[in-house]
């Protein structure tokens, strides 16, 4: 029985490689930083658009403004569509237009695009 620690660095999988544990975050963090500006359009073509369905009966299902307004933390929210198909319901559904949410995500690039893509909407600059 070897009760020596190994020499050889640890490795993980990365699509089809093997690189080093070390390095997987930030090649997983460059993917999502060069998928950003395209992240939905790439859902729709891995999921038939039927990742746009999912996201329609999650809101549903979470009725917000239906109990009056809410403030909700879209975690992993990155390009905030999320966010904004609450927004929208809240308002659409019950004429809410003081609930608020606050997309977080640790990749900047989906959050930057997420901000140009709020910008053109309504909510930008309305409280």
């Amino acid at each position: 029985h070897n009760t020596t620690a190994s020499s050889e660095p640890k490795t993980t999988h990365f699509g089809y490689k093997t690189v080093p544990e070390e390095s997987k975050e930030s090649l997983v963090r460059g993917v999502f930083d060069s998928v950003a500006s395209n992240y939905d359009l790439m859902n729709d073509a891995m999921s038939l658009g039927i990742h746009r369905l999912w996201k329609d009966d999650f809101i549903s299902r979470l009725r917000p403004g239906s109990k009056g307004p809410v403030r909700c933390i879209d975690v992993a929210g990155g390009t905030g569509d999320i966010a904004l198909r609450i927004l929208d319901h809240a308002r659409e559904g019950y004429a809410d237009r003081e609930s608020t949410v606050d997309v977080v995500d640790i990749n900047a690039e989906m959050l930057k695009e997420g901000h140009v893509r709020f910008k053109k909407t309504m909510y930008y600059n309305s409280g």
